[in-house]
């Protein structure tokens, strides 16, 4: 291996070279051309003539311009100079084809800018940690089949699984709705929601930054409804206000109260996108009774020392008996 200082101690004459190129050159010019005059004198002492003396010293000396490339490689800038000729080549040929100089510029940046949103969807859905306490105990739950790996679950099964189950500490179940905000005097602002049972907030481990999450009996049919709202819209839309505690806003149509405001970032990707607030569910008595309608995703948190394999297999087995039963 090269040591690097003398390298760079060789590097820094080439690099004074290149703020005089021509001058350089000349000087080889004159050094290449003083050897061959003073090899042509010595072959005329010698007994040639003068044209046999030229032709001898061109011979002895060799490929002039081989010998001239030699010596831009020991300066250590042949490779400086010969991407200047590139870029200056480069330039007149896209000088002289504008069109396509347009075109291939408007490619490049449209190439950076796509890689860019890429990474910036990717990077925290792939290498940056779920934003909750103990992440790698989150999973998802699906039923599956021959036609599809990724099925819902009903809500009469949902509650199955919460009293059977053994391996998870919280379940939790969640839709996701488009929700209008209408207030007096003001225009109405379509919003991405979520309905979420109680357990949702305690299954991620996650409190609000204000108020409180749902409580179960909130998770009734004809209970008040009640809203929690996510710290950007609360920040973005009601000005970060916490007199909005207790507040109520129209939802569809419907006077609700704010009773909480969740930390920042805690509408995580993970959950298709920066969903604006969360509502209970609230079932209605037939959608505790009815298991044909799957439409519900669900989550669980894992217990110490329980491996995925082993809730596989214990949410299996509740899924025979529901089948049986």
């Amino acid at each position: 291996m090269k040591n690097p200082i003398k390298w760079l101690r060789g590097l820094v004459p080439g690099l004074r070279t290149l703020f005089r190129l021509r001058q350089a050159e000349n000087e080889l010019d004159e050094e290449i051309t003083y050897h061959l005059d003073r090899q042509v004198d010595e072959d005329i002492r010698r007994g040639l003539t003068p044209a046999e003396a030229r032709y001898a010293a061109l011979r002895s000396i060799g490929n002039v311009e081989r010998i001239k490339e030699e010596c831009r490689d020991m300066r250590k800038t042949n490779f400086v100079v010969d991407l200047i000729q590139d870029v200056r080549y480069s330039f007149r040929s896209l000088r002289k084809s504008p069109r396509f100089t347009i075109v291939a510029v408007l490619t490049v940046v449209l190439g950076v800018g796509a890689n860019a949103t890429i990474f910036s969807v990717l990077n925290p859905l792939l290498f940056k940690p779920l934003p909750y306490p103990e992440p790698d105990r989150i999973v998802n739950l699906y039923r599956t089949s021959q036609s599809s790996q990724s099925w819902g679950h009903s809500v009469p099964n949902y509650f199955t699984h919460r009293e059977r189950n053994t391996v998870f500490e919280e379940l939790a179940a969640v839709t996701w709705e488009d929700v209008s905000l209408a207030e007096a005097g003001e225009p109405a602002e379509g919003l991405f929601g979520m309905r979420a049972t109680a357990s949702f907030f305690s299954m991620l481990g996650v409190k609000p930054a204000l108020g409180r999450v749902f409580a179960e009996s909130e998770d009734q049919a004809g209970t008040e409804p009640v809203v929690i709202l996510s710290y950007t819209l609360w920040r973005n839309r009601f000005g970060g206000d916490a007199s909005i505690l207790g507040r109520r806003l129209r939802l569809d149509g419907r006077s609700t109260t704010v009773v909480g405001i969740m930390p920042e970032n805690f509408e995580y990707p993970l959950f298709w996108g920066a969903v604006d607030l969360w509502r209970p569910h609230a079932f209605t008595a037939q959608q505790r009774q009815n298991r044909g309608h799957s439409y519900l995703r669900s989550f669980g948190r894992l217990k110490p020392g329980v491996s995925i394999e082993q809730a596989d297999s214990s949410m299996k087995a509740i899924a025979s008996q529901i089948a049986a039963e």
